[in-house]
C-alpha cells in the first residue's frame, strides 16, 4: 500500500510502515509545505496514495467533491509515539 503522510504526521510513523512492506511520501518531502489541502489531495490521488492526517478537513473536501478517491485516514489522537498508529 501507498501512503501520503500530511505535514501533521511523524516522517517516522512512514518508515514503520515501510519496514512493514508499504511506500510513503511525506508532504515537506515532496511538495511545499504548505500546500493546499485539495493540492495534497490531487497528488494522493495521481499516485494512488491514501493520505495520512490530522486534519479534519480532508473530509470536507471529499464530501464537497463527491470523489471516491484518495483513502483518508484523519486520526483524532495528537503526541503519541508512531508505533500507537500501527496498533
Amino acid at each position: 500500500m501507498k501512503f501520503l503522510l500530511d505535514v501533521n504526521m511523524p516522517p517516522s510513523l512512514g518508515l514503520q510502515l515501510e519496514s512493514l512492506g508499504h511506500s510513503y511520501r511525506w508532504v515537506p518531502a515532496c511538495m511545499e509545505p504548505t500546500s493546499s489541502d485539495s493540492a495534497i489531495l490531487q497528488e494522493a490521488t495521481r499516485n494512488d496514495e491514501v493520505v495520512l492526517t490530522h486534519d479534519n478537513d480532508f473530509d470536507t473536501l471529499l464530501s464537497f467533491t463527491g470523489s471516491t478517491k484518495p483513502s483518508v485516514v484523519i486520526f483524532r489522537i495528537h503526541r503519541l509515539a508512531p508505533n500507537a498508529f500501527l496498533q
